[in-house]
């Protein structure tokens, strides 16, 4: 049986709502250092379905960036 319309937002609505991220790294410490990384600050990055699209138009205005996770650029470059 599916279910009813009412319930399957809720469920979307739940499923939209949860996210995970790692705090702790052996090699580089607290990844919340800095004022970047760990929960609280991947709670707070902006997001919406297709955010990062280059051919739908972006409803904020913002144009394009290949780059998608910039909240961990302060990492690109480690060999970990």
């Amino acid at each position: 049986m599916e279910p009813a319309a009412g319930q399957q937002t809720a469920i979307v609505a739940f499923q939209r709502s949860l996210f995970v991220a790692q705090s702790q790294d052996r090699g580089a410490g607290s990844l919340t250092n800095g004022g970047k990384g760990g929960p609280e600050n991947l709670a707070s990055e902006p997001f919406y379905p297709g955010i990062n699209d280059p051919v739908n138009l972006n409803p904020t205005g913002v144009s394009f960036n290949p780059v998608v996770f910039t909240l961990f650029q302060d990492w690109a470059a480690s060999p970990d």
